[in-house]
Formats: structure tokens, sequence, C-alpha cells
């Protein structure tokens, strides 16, 4: 009993802290955060982009296998708009890659078996999230 106490404490820490994190930085940074860790969750499943893949034939390939609220071809465009064009997004366009994120990460999380409401399944994620990304 102890140690479920202590993994529901973990949790929780765990999504006020990302909470707080992604409320501080920039809604353009937090895309980018987000979108990096799509795919680091994606090659760990073993989707993992080709040399001389564009971003567009990947997010085809992921629409192929993933149901998700919004296509991830939809999320790499606003990906591709803030990373190379350097441009503003809107309050919807944030909705729709927070919606594709939490919905990708159930997925993925439930394809390795990881139950829904496991308090490890978050510091799982979590903790491969903490590689730093380079961008």
């Amino acid at each position: 009993i102890a140690l479920v106490i202590a993994l529901i404490i973990i949790d929780l820490f765990i999504i006020i802290i990302m909470s707080i994190k992604f409320k501080i930085i920039k809604k353009e940074k937090a895309l980018l955060i987000r979108y990096y860790h799509m795919i680091k969750w994606l090659s760990i499943k073993g989707y993992k982009i080709e040399i001389g893949t564009t971003a567009r034939e990947f997010a085809d390939k992921i629409d192929e296998t993933f149901y998700l609220p919004y296509t991830f071809g939809e999320v790499t465009e606003v990906f591709s708009k803030v990373r190379y064009g350097h441009q503003s997004i809107t309050d919807s366009e944030v909705d729709m890659v927070n919606k594709t994120y939490k919905a990708l990460r159930t997925q993925i999380l439930k394809e390795m078996g990881i139950k829904r409401y496991l308090p490890l399944r978050r510091l799982i994620l979590s903790i491969w999230n903490f590689y730093p990304i380079y961008y």
C-alpha cells in the first residue's frame, strides 16, 4: 500500500511540474517540445524517420497507423510553421497539438501494455522526455 501511495504522489508531482513547465514557456517553444516528445515516443515504438524521408511523408505513415483527433500531418504542418517559418501559432493550433499529444501518448502506452491508470505510466514517458532535445 505504501508503494501505491508513493507512486500516486510521484505521478501527481510530475503532472504539476509538467503543467507549470508548459505554462511558463512560450507556446511556440512548448509546441516544439511536444512535437519532439511525440517523435521520441514513436521512435521507441519503432516508427523512425528514415534518411531522405520528409516530415510530411513520415506524418502520412503515422496517420495510416494511429487514430488521432487530428492528423499527424496537421500537427507536422504547425510544427514546420514554427520551426522553419519562425511564425506564431494560434490558440486553436495549440489546442490541436495538445489533443494529439495526449491521444498519441495514450495509444503508445496502450501498445506498450501499460495500463491507463497505472501511475508509473506517466513516470516512464516523463523519464524518456528528459533526454536532451537538440533544435
